[in-house]
């Protein structure tokens, strides 16, 4: 599947709003690409999960990274089934 530029963009914009640790605008931004389908999900899929294992990386209280890193395990799941 080709890449649009507005996906690009929007890919952009939530890789560094991630690595900000801004991860409600690179969400926004993911959501966007998902309801545009801009590109497969399969690769989206992987984009999630490199948020996800950020905000993990960041979250100071420890039931919070538990619960993300329980949520992605789970949709980790899902996806190798579907695979």
């Amino acid at each position: 599947m080709k890449v649009s530029l507005e996906s690009q963009s929007l890919l952009k914009m939530s890789s560094a709003a991630r690595k900000q640790g801004n991860f409600e605008v690179a969400r926004v931004c993911l959501n966007k690409i998902r309801n545009l389908k801009l590109i497969d999900d399969e690769r989206l899929t992987y984009y999630q999960f490199k948020l996800n294992l950020r905000e993990a990386q960041n979250a100071i209280d420890t039931e919070k990274k538990a619960e993300i890193l329980l949520a992605l395990s789970e949709e980790f799941k899902k996806v190798k089934v579907r695979s």
